[in-house]
C-alpha cells in the first residue's frame, strides 16, 4: 500500500495517460513563469518606495493598486513581446532569467517547483509561445492575483530534456 495525497495521485494517473510532466503548485507554476518572463519589469528601478534594501524579496507595492500602474508601460510592452514569441524564444528568455537569478529570495518564483530550467523550457514549448499570455488583462491586477485563478496542478507532455540527452 502506498499513501499519496490527492494531487500526487492525480499526477501519477495522468502520467499513466501519457502526460509525462507535471507539477503541483497551487497556481504557482504560472506565477513563476510570468515572473521569469517579466522579471526586469517587475523589479525595475525607479518606482518610488518600491525598494528600500538589497535583500528585499519583492517590491513593497506588490499588493497595492499602484503595482500595475507603476509598471504599466513595461508590463504591457513585455506582454506584447511574450504574445509574439515562440515557445523556444520564451524558453531562452526564461533560461537567461533563471540562470541569472536562480535561488534569489523572490516571492513570485518558487524555484523548487520545477526540476530545473529545462523543466521550465519544456512547459513553455508545450504552450507554444504566445498562448502563455493570451489574456494580458490578468496581469493588470498584478501577479499576486493569478494563483487564485490558475489550476492546482499543471500537466503536460514534455520534450526530452537537454540534460538527459547528454547522459
Amino acid at each position: 500500500m502506498v499513501m499519496l495525497g490527492v494531487e500526487d495521485l492525480c499526477i501519477m494517473r495522468y502520467r499513466e495517460l501519457g502526460y509525462t510532466e507535471g507539477v503541483h503548485g497551487e497556481g504557482l507554476a504560472f506565477t513563476s513563469l510570468l515572473a521569469l518572463l517579466l522579471w526586469d519589469v517587475l523589479y525595475v528601478d525607479g518606482v518610488a518606495d518600491a525598494f528600500r534594501g538589497p535583500h528585499q524579496p519583492h517590491p513593497l507595492d506588490l499588493r497595492s493598486d499602484d503595482f500595475y500602474l507603476n509598471r504599466r508601460r513595461g508590463i504591457d510592452d513585455r506582454l506584447l513581446a511574450v504574445t509574439a514569441a515562440t515557445g523556444e524564444e520564451l524558453g531562452d528568455d526564461a533560461e537567461r532569467c533563471w540562470r541569472k537569478h536562480e535561488g534569489e529570495a523572490c516571492s513570485l518564483i518558487n524555484w523548487q517547483l520545477f526540476d530545473g530550467v529545462d523543466h521550465v523550457r519544456s512547459l513553455l514549448l508545450c504552450m507554444n509561445g504566445g498562448t502563455s499570455s493570451e489574456d494580458p488583462r490578468a496581469t493588470s491586477e498584478g501577479p499576486p492575483s493569478l494563483p487564485g485563478r490558475m489550476p492546482d496542478r499543471c500537466l503536460w507532455v514534455g520534450t526530452p530534456r537537454r540534460e538527459s540527452l547528454t547522459k
